[in-house]
């Protein structure tokens, strides 16, 4: 693999003499450059989510994205080992953009009852907690804002996971074998 040498690789990409291999190690690496710095860009902002979720998704996101890949480089290895990344790339559209579809009415859902359950507008539209579970405990004014966050967090989670699964799924479909279905 060259780290430096950009006129060496061009000419081996010219040449077609980089192996299937030799080109998932470049992708891989591009790939996890990315995720992380994707990753470490969170711990950045200046919103209110919580260390706990922070850290949290930090560390899962990274590495479900490098075990989703690693499966489908394996999947595709297992099937007719041609075009990888061909096939990553090409398939990552159309299903990034079924889930999209999926998931964007649960995230708008999600974000309009948080603005009304934390309205200072009109306290007529806010949704408050009966005083009754303030005073025992079962929740805390401003936990709110943590539910919120945690089940963003889990959302982008379960985006991250149907992702890699239907990745395994279609790079299978795509190397020649597989389900059937379009």
């Amino acid at each position: 693999m060259y780290w430096f040498n950009v006129k060496a690789l061009a000419e081996d990409l010219k040449n077609e003499t980089l192996s299937e291999k030799e080109k998932v190690k470049y992708f891989f690496v591009y790939f996890l450059f990315v995720t992380l710095a994707l990753a470490l860009s969170n711990l950045e902002t200046e919103d209110k989510i919580p260390d706990v979720l922070r850290y949290t998704s930090l560390i899962l996101e990274p590495i479900i994205a490098i075990v989703g890949l690693i499966l489908c480089y394996i999947e595709n290895k297992s099937r007719d080992n041609k075009d990888f990344i061909v096939r990553f790339i090409s398939l990552s559209w159309p299903i990034s953009i079924r889930l999209l579809l999926v998931f964007i009415p649960w995230f708008i859902v999600l974000s309009i009852v948080y603005a009304i359950m934390t309205s200072d507008l009109d306290p007529t539209l806010s949704i408050q907690p009966p005083d009754s579970l303030l005073a025992t405990g079962v929740m805390k004014a401003g936990e709110s804002e943590f539910y919120y966050n945690a089940i963003m967090t889990g959302l982008s989670t379960a985006f991250s996971l149907a992702y890699f699964y239907l990745m395994l799924k279609y790079i299978a479909v795509s190397a020649g074998k597989g389900s059937k279905e379009k």
